[in-house]
């Protein structure tokens, strides 16, 4: 047999966009529908990211695909940058072959080149022995849903707003709504030009209400297979509850619309929790998380390790992928260093992984690790940001 002529992995060009869409397609089980991955995760096949849409051909023929997009995050004082991997796919004749796994390495060393601290993917649970062994390990959950119905369009309030429905916003609106956003707390930054193609998604639409001439809120739905129902809601909380009365109102007597909600506050969260006490729920999505850059990482989250240690003494080391970073915390604040104290941890990228974000109930690392009884740490990745 004759030894296969591989290409890659290497950088997706132009010419080989439409292939690498059908793959994904393909793979994703998008064939025959009106959904593509192209109109779902737009920003990731703009030209300015095919850089980090990362393939292998094998003969000629398209083998696999691993993309990324680099998001930077500020939340809560800690600034850093994470990875996103979007929709992966091998070809069934290539699978088994380890061409997935050299695509997903080949992002991994892009994402450490440019200096990128974290990567995050969502998969199911079956194929998170894949990820594990790209040093990504499962997360405990991340966020809630809140599972809606017409009938409960009643226990939303309508205050009186004029509420506008548009699917794709004009620029006086997208500023309003990213002033908005911007106020609910950080996480996933969005610089301005992300907002026009992420909210003129197909299946979406976002309905503003008015004051006046004045927009006070906004509440992104959407029937996306890949994100569907209540996405985010910005701007004044009694004009959001009227925004949630009106797309409740609008569903089939059958219909179920998933509210979304993130661990951090936020005024739709906040506004589902008031109207629907008990009904809130983990969400079912599975998230891994790998740390490219450990001691980088561990001194970008060091503003918030100061708070949750604040009036508390206490000192420990650890020791991953070759560097060391030592804290020592006391009456005036924390300290970072990189010498070896006692207690010292010396952790695999998995084991800090579950240390720092914490344990996921269906795939646990041996031993697990706590960093000095420290809570897991969280920041929003907002459902359209994955886009």
């Amino acid at each position: 047999m004759p030894t296969p002529q591989i290409d890659g992995p290497r950088a997706c060009t132009k010419a080989d966009l439409p292939e690498v869409i059908a793959l994904a397609n393909s793979s994703l089980g998008r064939g025959g529908t009106d959904r593509t991955v192209l109109t779902d995760y737009p920003l990731i096949y703009q030209d300015k990211n095919l850089e980090n849409v990362r393939i292998l051909r094998v003969d000629g023929e398209l083998a696999s695909v691993v993309p990324f997009i680099v998001w930077p995050i500020d939340f809560g004082g800690c600034r850093f940058s994470i990875g996103g991997i979007s929709p992966t796919a091998t070809a069934v004749p290539h699978r088994m072959k380890g061409y997935g796994r050299q695509c997903l390495e080949d992002c991994l060393r892009k994402m450490e080149a440019m200096g990128c601290e974290l990567s995050i993917l969502r998969t199911k649970v079956a194929t998170f022995p894949f990820y594990a062994c790209g040093d990504y390990q499962a997360v405990q959950n991340q966020a809630w849903i809140y599972p809606c119905t017409r009938e409960d369009a009643g226990r939303f309030v309508p205050h009186g707003e004029a509420i506008v429905e548009r699917n794709q916003l004009a620029d006086d609106e997208l500023a309003a709504v990213r002033a908005m956003h911007e106020a609910e707390g950080g996480g996933s930054y969005r610089s301005p030009e992300r907002y026009g193609p992420l909210f003129s998604l197909p299946k979406m639409k976002a309905l503003l209400a008015y004051r006046g001439k004045t927009p006070v809120a906004y509440l992104l739905v959407s029937n996306a297979l890949n994100m569907p129902g209540l996405l985010e809601a910005g701007g004044d909380e009694a004009a959001v509850e009227t925004l949630v009365h009106r797309a409740l109102s609008e569903l089939g007597e059958t219909e179920t619309r998933i509210g979304h909600g993130n661990l951090n506050p936020s005024v739709l969260d906040g506004l589902l929790e008031k109207r629907l006490p008990g009904r809130r729920q983990p969400t079912a999505e599975n998230r891994m998380v790998r740390i490219n850059r450990p001691a980088a990482f561990l001194r970008r989250i060091a503003p918030w390790m100061e708070r949750e240690n604040r009036g508390v003494e206490r000192a420990f080391s650890v020791t991953t992928g070759g560097e060391t970073v030592s804290f020592r915390f006391g009456p005036g604040g924390l300290s970072l260093g990189t010498d070896r104290l006692d207690p010292h941890h010396e952790l695999s990228r998995r084991q800090l992984v579950s240390a720092v974000f914490g344990d996921h109930p269906s795939y646990p690392p041996a031993p697990a690790v706590h960093l000095g009884g420290l809570p897991p740490f969280y920041f929003p990745v907002w459902l359209l940001d994955r886009s």
